[in-house]
């Protein structure tokens, strides 16, 4: 089965969950409480798209060794012995607008600049919904801590080398691209909620073109979680997409394209 059908199926699946099967599915799975978390996360995004602290619970929850999987991988990385043990997080960065302004023109710095202008973000805008989503109590080591909390602040990067928007198709496409690079399957589960919203919405959307496209993606591009933005961020944006080998999405951009309603500032600042 095509993995948009799968994702489509997972969600069909919940959306047929009713309040008094949770209990049961609860001691069937002998996980107290974390069904009903998912479920309560998945119906309060629905009513509201914004609410991203209702993502993080959806990840934390569904995470299972994703976590500890990606970060034995990223120990072995290139530079991961010097981002461990940086002064600087990547967080110092990416807030310093006066040193991103200052770069070249035409560098991811000056990219990721433009697009959080135009979008009016900020570099810690996920940090509140993150720690809002934390409902277990996981005890991580601190250079784990060090390696998650950097891989939830390079989130818009990730929008600026890949090409995608912040719009709801272009975060759907992104998800796709991140699951690829994490294996958290809470990402599929949300791509699924959003596949079903915009195909409600929208019909004759090709949505499962760009979600495949955004799959493809993930699974050729270099590795991100182990990139070395503080370096990149200095680098042509062009040669940075070669170095990690990003294809441009040009399904995801023949698609907003013909849709004024989903091209956010963002869109041509992502470009």
């Amino acid at each position: 089965m095509p993995i948009v059908a799968c994702i489509d199926a997972i969600v069909g699946a919940w959306y047929k969950l009713k309040i008094d099967r949770v209990s049961r599915l609860e001691k069937i799975m002998k996980k107290p409480g974390k069904i009903r978390r998912i479920a309560t996360a998945i119906s309060k995004l629905l009513k509201d798209k914004e609410d991203t602290t209702q993502v993080f619970v959806i990840l934390e929850a569904l995470a299972g060794k994703s976590v500890e999987r990606s970060f034995k991988r990223f120990k072995k990385s290139p530079h991961a012995t010097k981002i461990l043990s940086a002064e600087k997080p990547l967080m110092s960065y990416l807030k310093d607008r006066e040193w991103l302004a200052s770069l070249p023109e035409g560098s991811l710095g000056q990219a990721y600049y433009k697009f959080t202008e135009v979008e009016q973000i900020t570099a810690d805008g996920l940090v509140e919904a993150s720690e809002q989503g934390r409902t277990l109590d996981i005890d991580l080591p601190p250079q784990a801590i060090v390696y998650t909390e950097r891989q939830r602040d390079a989130h818009d990067l990730w929008h600026v080398v890949t090409g995608y928007g912040r719009d709801p198709l272009g975060e759907l496409a992104l998800l796709a691209v991140t699951w690829r690079q994490t294996g958290n399957i809470g990402f599929l589960l949300i791509i699924g909620v959003g596949y079903r919203v915009i195909g409600k919405a929208a019909p004759g959307l090709k949505i499962g073109r760009v979600l495949r496209e955004g799959f493809r993606t993930g699974a050729k591009a270099q590795w991100l979680p182990a990139a070395d933005w503080e370096t990149l961020l200095t680098r042509p944006l062009s040669e940075v997409r070669e170095t990690l080998t990003m294809p441009a999405p040009e399904h995801y951009r023949q698609t907003v394209q013909k849709i004024p309603e989903l091209q956010t500032p963002g869109f041509v600042a992502a470009e």
